[in-house]
């Protein structure tokens, strides 16, 4: 009986295993104009991911429609195995054709402009960020297969040219509970943090001990009453 009881309890336990998967944490969203393009993954996995599982690749799309490959971005390091499990993923190496004068990644209207694909009557211009399970996750055991396409839209706001960035440091980063400004600026008094897609998250008005543990793991903004910008990774 007791035998019994233990085979239909691991039945069950095995029956309600998430499966391997893969997706973008959003499908489409709008990001600011940087010199990188940082996004979130979410995956499942039951094994330990080594680096260089996922590929993803950076296209730019014009309509009608054409294609132009940009660049890629690998995960450089292992992804422990779990579910609903997020990461944050960074493609830096963007080609000069996509860059504007500030050196940050073009806006949809100034790729309209200046129109990439050499498509030659585009309409409309904008980004898709293709995901691969590569050969090295299936051989480690993943089961999952290629996410969803994700459409990304640039925004001019908030851009976060590095003289900003090396203005202010923020510790600990990454975090995963509270972080504080290192600055020698009495002048900043107050600062706001945003999510990679210039959604507002929270607001203080002060510059130490700043409360984001109840934020979601990934990257955002912190941009002070001055102006100045930087990032953080919350763990």
């Amino acid at each position: 009986m007791k035998n019994l009881l233990f085979m239909a309890a691991l039945m069950a336990t095995t029956f309600v295993m998430a499966q391997d998967a893969l997706t973008f944490q959003t499908p489409d969203d709008t990001y600011n104009a940087s010199t990188t393009l940082s996004f979130n993954i979410v995956y499942t996995s039951s094994v330990d991911l080594p680096a260089d599982s996922f590929e993803f690749h950076l296209w730019s799309i014009s309509v009608p429609w054409s294609q132009g490959w940009r660049a890629s971005t690998t995960n450089a390091t292992m992804l422990p195995a779990g579910t609903d499990m997020v990461a944050t993923m960074e493609i830096g190496s963007i080609p000069g054709d996509i860059l504007n004068g500030s050196g940050n990644l073009m806006t949809d209207a100034e790729l309209l402009a200046a129109d990439p694909n050499a498509h030659g009557s585009a309409t409309d211009y904008y980004y898709e960020l293709r995901g691969i399970v590569s050969s090295v996750a299936t051989t480690a055991g993943f089961t999952g297969s290629n996410p969803a396409t994700s459409f990304i839209h640039i925004s001019p706001s908030l851009s976060t040219k590095e003289t900003s960035l090396e203005s202010i440091n923020i510790l600990p980063n990454p975090t995963s509970g509270t972080i504080s400004l290192s600055t020698k600026n009495g002048d900043i008094t107050s600062v706001k943090i945003f999510d990679i897609a210039g959604k507002e998250v929270k607001s203080f008005n002060s510059v130490g001990n700043m409360d984001v543990s109840n934020l979601s793991k990934g990257l955002y903004l912190l941009r002070t009453n001055l102006g100045t910008v930087s990032k953080f990774v919350k763990i």
